[in-house]
């Protein structure tokens, strides 16, 4: 037990005074550290702080969207170009029609949300909104969502959807 006491002391004494040749001698050995002198060309430090608050950029009048991937402005390009279907549903169809717009898992299909139930309002407007113009603004699947009956969980169910075959005609099948 003495001897591993006489080690620990023997240890600390070896440690500092390790560490006061390293103090000794590291000013000589290693570059001294620049350190720069107030210069008179410079403002107090409250004039300074006055300065560079004064210096704050001038803001646009509108924020700037950060840029987007390719794959978005492809997208942001074609739901441009869907607009004008968008809009002739609405004129044509606003009846019937609560919602249309593109799915959110795939934008080559439309969903289209119907503002009452009724079975038979799938054929019509699969027949007059989706076979005359759908594929001409890049869809190929129509999913069309009717409502639910009052009291239920959810607002809308999944009804039916649509695919047109290799003629191009629109052909619906009920869920």
């Amino acid at each position: 037990m003495k001897r591993i006491a006489q080690s620990l002391v023997l240890l600390i004494i070896a440690l500092v005074s390790g560490l006061l040749l390293y103090r000794a001698a590291a000013p000589r050995l290693l570059p001294p550290i620049p350190v720069a002198e107030p210069s008179a060309s410079l403002p107090p430090s409250s004039a300074r702080h006055e300065t560079a608050t004064a210096s704050v950029p001038v803001l646009p009048d509108a924020p700037i969207a950060p840029p987007k991937s390719t794959q978005q402005h492809e997208a942001q390009s074609i739901e441009t170009r869907r607009r004008p279907y968008y809009r002739w549903l609405r004129e044509k169809f606003g009846d019937v029609l609560e919602d249309e717009r593109p799915s959110s898992g795939d934008s080559a299909t439309l969903d289209l949300t119907t503002s009452r139930y009724d079975p038979q309002l799938v054929l019509y407007l699969v027949a007059h909104a989706v076979q005359p113009n759908a594929d001409q603004f890049g869809f190929d699947h129509v999913r069309i969502f009717q409502p639910n009956p009052p009291g239920s969980l959810e607002r809308v169910k999944f009804d039916s959807e649509a695919s047109p075959d290799g003629n191009g005609i629109w052909h619906a099948f009920a869920k």
